[in-house]
Parts: structure tokens; sequence; C-alpha cells
């Protein structure tokens, strides 16, 4: 007999035997009563038979009966199940949060991709969890799509109690937990992957969307007498549709001590802080109706804004990917990382992260801005998220840092189309006004006539935002002194500061720089190519590819720094000392983010190609691979290919 079989039949008799069955059913009879002529034909009006069973379950799963079971359990190590993005330290004064992810259920809208892939499968279709808490960012293995996605991870992470909290020593420990308001933070999305080569088991993602995404206050552990609680987390896709449920389990090592008197003060504290939340929501949303009607009826010198022809783009509040509106403030946080040591080198992350413009089902945009736990999930967003990320970023360098939102015109080549709305980024010195273009990186003065921007609208960072009170006026010609209030409209910064903002969140580290194993791919992809094409050898000549070096160097320190030519003599020199006299020197260098697309550039560019394709068996071939990492598993793969050939 299976092995399985047998462990699945010792496990059904030892609970027989002990009476769990019998136990488990007197207490599901206990919460569904026979069903009566009503419930046998149910009212138009009736409630939602989904909601009802997870009600039950979660009844029987909070039941003593079931938590004396998981108590009896011995825990696997965490290491045995799911993927950490960060090592956990833990020792025995700090306490630590582990959260078990014990599969998904009712993912109705993958009906039609249950079938897993076979195994000569060139393509698949794969569901991933993603959890972000407290600075710490999580992620499970690929699972494959389906209605019920086998999710089983463990994930965990120290508490830290905020400074505010005081500490462990001078108030309780469930009172000092309390003070973590930060929720859990999930995000499922969907890939699309396909084989990095044949006959591996290397994927590589083609598309990646957002399934859904929920926060979670796991201080309802605290409300719960139990040991460990069980969450059934409700995920709602786009239009609040409900696509799935994620069942979770949480609880806190080492053990707290939760008696009757702790459990009710905390539901308590809990309920207390949630109505001041509410309040505090009230209370801007009023205070922000007023502060627009002042601000659309200002009189002066210019028109109202009321009075304008042009929409303008003073955008107060803003849905995220839980459909909950935010003041556009709460989106922004200082981020200090430690792989990102420059500015420009933060602009220049930012950048290599894809454009992906945020469509919504018909004509228009979509509405809802990503936070930053769900933009870095997904990989890719529109320019608010890009724009977002990188004023975090600098604001953890200490600049005066804001997004701004208005408009930009198109680049020159495309006809006389109008400015479409954009977001940016904008340094705010005393002196000079820099703008950072946040999808490409490039910066340039504001008051410079090659500035693209068209018109700007607001500005905004964590702790402030400001409309703009100039009627008529382009991004060139402002006043940027935002502390005269006759050009820039103030929202008060002490309703600001009290409304709950975006946690921070740590950046994946770099990956190892694999420059020589990307050399050698490209070195069999451009033998092949003209075996292929041509039916020619290809002949390598290396210490040329070794000089090529020096220009991508100075290739990528131009993208980050904006210097170029960089040790452009050595490079012009070394060039000409590796030619051989009479010799045609003819290179083409291109970067991308995978190897993939930088193939494609080769062949599509009319240089590149001729040089690949170059119709001579005497011809030598230098290249030259530099692989530059970024956080986020990004690298930069700059390439030079090149021909030496005989004039």
């Amino acid at each position: 007999m299976d092995k399985t079989a047998v462990l699945r039949s010792l496990i059904d008799t030892k609970l027989r035997d002990e009476g769990i069955y019998a136990q488990l059913r007197q207490l599901i009879e206990a919460h569904v009563p026979l069903p009566t002529m009503d419930e046998v034909h149910p009212a138009p009006d009736g409630g939602d038979p989904a909601h009802a069973v997870d009600d039950v379950l979660h009844n029987v799963l909070e039941s003593d009966v079931v938590q004396q079971l998981i108590a009896s359990m011995q825990i696997l190590p965490l290491h045995g199940s799911g993927t950490m993005t960060h090592d956990v330290a833990t020792s025995d004064d700090r306490m630590t949060l582990t959260v078990r992810v014990l599969g998904g259920r009712a993912f109705v809208d993958h009906l039609m991709t249950s079938t897993p892939p076979t195994s000569n499968s060139t393509t698949r279709t794969v569901l991933r969890v993603h959890l972000a808490f407290q600075g710490h960012r999580f992620h499970s293995r690929a699972v494959a799509c389906g209605v019920d996605p086998p999710f089983d991870e463990v994930f965990a992470a120290p508490l830290h109690v905020p400074s505010t909290s005081m500490s462990f020593q001078v108030m309780a420990k469930w009172e000092a937990l309390c003070g973590i308001q930060e929720p859990l933070h999930w995000t499922v999305t969907k890939h699309t992957q396909v084989v990095t080569t044949a006959g591996s088991d290397t994927w590589r993602d083609l598309s990646v969307e957002l399934v859904a995404a929920q926060t979670v206050d796991w201080r309802q552990w605290l409300a719960s007498p139990h040991p460990t609680v069980h969450f059934p987390v409700t995920l709602e896709g786009p239009l609040k549709v409900p696509v799935g449920i994620l069942d979770i389990r949480v609880d806190v090592t080492p053990p707290l001590r939760k008696s009757t008197a702790i459990v009710h003060e905390a539901k308590q504290w809990l309920q207390k802080e949630q109505l001041r939340l509410h309040g505090c929501q009230s209370h801007v949303y009023q205070y922000c109706k007023q502060w627009w009607a002042e601000y659309t009826s200002m009189d002066g010198q210019e028109p109202p804004i009321a009075a304008t022809t042009q929409p303008h783009w003073v955008r107060l509040f803003a849905p995220d990917e839980c459909h909950k509106y935010r003041l556009v403030c709460a989106y922004v946080t200082p981020l200090r990382d430690p792989w990102l040591t420059t500015p420009s080198e933060a602009a220049r992350f930012v950048s290599l992260i894809p454009f992906v413009r945020a469509a919504t089902v018909g004509s228009g945009r979509d509405a809802c801005w990503h936070s930053l736990p769900a933009f870095l999930a997904l990989g890719h967003g529109d320019c608010e998220e890009h724009a977002i990320l990188l004023a975090s970023l600098l604001l953890g360098f200490g600049l005066p840092v804001f997004v701004c939102l208005g408009t930009r015109r198109p680049p020159a080549g495309h006809g006389g189309g109008r400015a479409v709305r954009h977001a940016w980024v904008a340094t705010v010195f005393k002196t000079n006004v820099d703008l950072w273009e946040p999808v490409t990186g490039d910066r340039i003065v504001a008051s410079s006539p090659e500035c693209p921007y068209d018109r700007l609208d607001c500005l905004f960072n964590n702790t402030s935002f400001y409309a703009n009170c100039q009627r008529g006026v382009t991004v060139p010609h402002l006043d940027w002194t935002v502390e005269n209030s006759r050009l820039w409209k103030l929202l008060d910064t002490a309703l600001v500061a009290q409304v709950p903002s975006q946690p921070p969140i740590a950046l994946r580290p770099p990956l190892a720089p694999t420059t020589i194993d990307l050399e050698r791919t490209f070195r069999e992809w451009v033998e092949s190519t003209r075996q292929t094409a041509l039916g020619m050898a290809t002949h390598w000549h290396d210490a040329l590819g070794h000089t090529m070096g020096i220009a991508l160097t100075s290739y990528e320190l131009e993208r980050v720094y904006g210097v170029a030519n960089v040790d452009n003599v050595y490079f012009q020199s070394s060039i000409q000392h590796a030619v051989p006299l009479g010799h045609t020197f003819k290179g083409f260098p291109v970067s991308g983010t995978d190897v993939a697309s930088v193939q494609r550039q080769l062949v599509a560019d009319v240089v590149g190609r001729e040089i690949i394709h170059f119709p001579s068996a005497r011809a030598q071939f230098g290249l030259a691979v530099k692989g530059v990492p970024y956080p986020e598993g990004l690298t930069v793969v700059w390439v030079m290919v090149a021909v030496v050939f005989q004039a």
C-alpha cells in the first residue's frame, strides 16, 4: 500500500479512537441547525451561502477541540516551507509573528486554467502570494493556477514595537503589541511563464497581473483566547468582485498567556482605535471638501479654477489595490535602501521597472494607484507608481522632494497631439528646481526650455500637499515658492500627519553579477545565428572584446550620472591598438534588462544585424558583456558586438 494511504489510515484511526470526529459533528450541528422550509426554499433576498460556510469553518477552527488538536501537533521548522526575503533572527526576548498560508479556495476565475501543464509544456500559468509586514517581504513558491491553489507556506517576522509604545518593561506585552498598527498586506499575482531553454526547469515571466490584494489586522489574534487563530481572507478583484479566499493561521512565539481579561481589554482597545480612525477619516474628508471649495473659488487677478476651460488634475484621494481611498500623501514614505547609495542610482533603478499603462475595461485609465508592496510584487506599474517610489527613495536621502501631477507634452515627432496627464518628481531647492522623469531616469532643470512638462496642477510628499494657484503658467515659468499662499494653496499639515501613512518597505537585494554566464550565452547565440543564416563559423578576437568593456562601463555611468565619455581616450587608443592596420572596426552597443530583449534589439537594428550577419569567413568578432545588478532582481545587461574586417 502507498505510504501516503497508510499514513492517512493511521491518522483516521487515531481520530476515531479519541472521538474527535464525533466532537466535530456535534460542533458543526450546533452551528448548522437542521434546515427549515424557509431555508430549503430561501427567499430571494437571503444571505450569501458562501459567507455562511466561511463562518462555520471559522467557528470550527476556533473551537477548543481543533485548537487542542493543533497545539498537540509538532511544529514544523520554518525553513521546511515557504520562502523568505530576509533571514529572520529570533531571540528569547523578541516576539515573532508566524503566519502560515494553508491554501486557497474558490478562485473561480481560474476554472479554465486548472489543468496542470504537461512535462513537455513550454508555457504555464501560476499563482504566487506576497506578504509585506514591518519592513519584511515574503513570497510563496509558484503553484499551479486553479480553483483551489495549494499554497503551503510559513512566514515569520520579528515584532518591532514602535517607540511611541514605550517598551515591554514599562507596559504589558499585549498592550505594546496593540501599538503595532501595521497590518499584514497580502498580494496575489498571476504569472504567465515560459521555459527559458528547452529541457530546463527554469521559467521566465512573460506577464504578471494582479489577482487581488487585501490587508489583515493581525492584532485580532490578541482578541482571541486561542494560541493560534485562523483568518479566512476574502480577496476582491476589480469592481470589488470576490475572486477567492486565502486560509491563513497566525500565532506569536514565544507564547503569550492571554487571560479572559486580556482578551476583553484587547477587543476594547481595537474597537476604540477603529472608532478613532473612522472619526479621523471623516474629519479629513470634510476638511478636504471645504478646502476644495475654497480652492475652486479663489478670487484674485486670475480667473478661479472653476471658470477655466482646461481640466486640472488636483487629486486629493486615490483608491489603492484594496479598493480603499487614501489621501495621496499616504502613498509616500521615506525609504533608505543600502543597495542604492546615491539619488542617481535610485532614479536609474526606478527607471528599470517596466512601465505599463494602468488601463481599465473600455476606454480610459484605471484610477487605482498601487501601493509600494503591490507595485513591487507586480514588478511593473504606471507613471504614478514610479513617481511615488522614486520620491520615497529620494526622501530617504533627506532631499526636499515632491511628487508632481500635471501634463506632459508628447515627444518631438509625434505630431501636434495635446499634452497628457503625467506624474513626475521634483527636488525643490532654494536656488534651483530639478525635475526627475521616473519612467526613464532623465533629469532636467525646471527652467530649461527643453523641459517636457507643460502644466503642474499639484505636488505632494509624505507631509504636505500643495495645489498650484498660478493659472496658465507652464512649468518652465512657474514660481516654486511653495510658502507663498497666493501661489500655492496648502493642505493643513497637521491633518496630513493624522492620516495613517504607508509603512516603510525593504527592497530585495541585488542578484550576484553573472557576466561570465551572460557572455557565454551571447557567444553561443551569435555563433548559432551566423551558422544558421550564413553557414559560416565565427572567429573571436578576445583582446578586442576585453577592450570594448571600457565603453560599456562608460555607457552605464552616463545613464546613471549623465557623465559621458568616461575614459574615452583610453578606449579609442585600445581599439586602435587591437585593430590591425588596413582593417575597419564596426561596433554596436545595446542594453536591456534580460537576454531576450537584448537579442531582439540586436537583430532589429540595421547596424547590429549587419555586424552579426557580416558575410565574411575571415572577419574577426569582438564581444563585450557587462551585467550591472540592481535591487529587486533587476539587472542591466550591456552588450557590444563588433566586427573587424579588411577594408
